[in-house]
């Protein structure tokens, strides 16, 4: 129900994105950068998600489109994985951990134009997580006899940092929280909550276009 409730502002929030490809203004392509730590959920039996695994190093690609002074919009593609704690480890001689490449569409409206733009961020995200028993490429983890796995979506918001160094390029750095929704009491028990993470990403954007 509570997804449900959420389809109209999902939609709200993609229009000025779909629209805004193709305007006028600055096209431009980055890479980025970042560090994931989880920051609220449980993953069973009341064990906290940021206590299960550790943080994480990640990167991304993004494509921004400038709509105008006021406003642009871009598309993300970020990886992450998260290596399972030692505390929560079963066999040393495997990698087990959170498999989290993550796609998002974001607006950005900048504050105040200066040396320095901050800007204000948000938008949704598709996250088709998984828990593996050994790396990033290993085998998905079982529950009962099912996969540890989820195409989830998501809604973020954070503060953005923008440093123009010339027309054509600008070094930006990020704070976002995106709150994922993942929860599936059937698949994964009643304990496995909604999870909250925390990144933090810098990087360079090229304006080519």
């Amino acid at each position: 129900m509570v997804k449900k409730k959420l389809i109209p502002v999902i939609v709200i929030m993609l229009i000025p994105l779909v629209a805004g490809f193709g305007a006028d203004g600055k096209l431009g392509i980055g890479f980025r950068a970042s560090s994931l730590k989880s920051v609220k959920g449980t993953f069973r039996d009341n064990v906290a998600m940021s206590d299960y695994v550790n943080s994480a190093a990640g990167y991304g690609l993004i494509i921004r489109q400038q709509i105008s002074k006021g406003f642009s919009v871009e598309l993300g593609v970020d990886y992450g994985f998260m290596k399972l704690s030692q505390n929560c480890k079963i066999d040393e001689s495997k990698n087990p951990g959170w498999v989290l490449p993550r796609i998002s569409a974001s607006n950005i409206v900048p504050i105040v134009r200066w040396i320095v733009v901050p800007s204000v961020k948000f938008g949704v995200d598709i996250v088709p997580w998984r828990f593996t028993e050994d790396g990033p490429k290993g085998e998905t983890s079982l529950f009962e006899g099912e996969k540890v796995q989820k195409m989830s979506f998501g809604l973020h918001g954070g503060v953005e940092l923008e440093i123009p160094l010339a027309k054509w390029i600008s070094l930006i750095a990020e704070g976002r929280y995106t709150y994922l929704f993942c929860r599936d009491n059937f698949f994964f028990g009643e304990t496995f909550s909604e999870q909250g993470l925390f990144s933090f990403s810098a990087g360079v954007t090229v304006f080519p276009f």
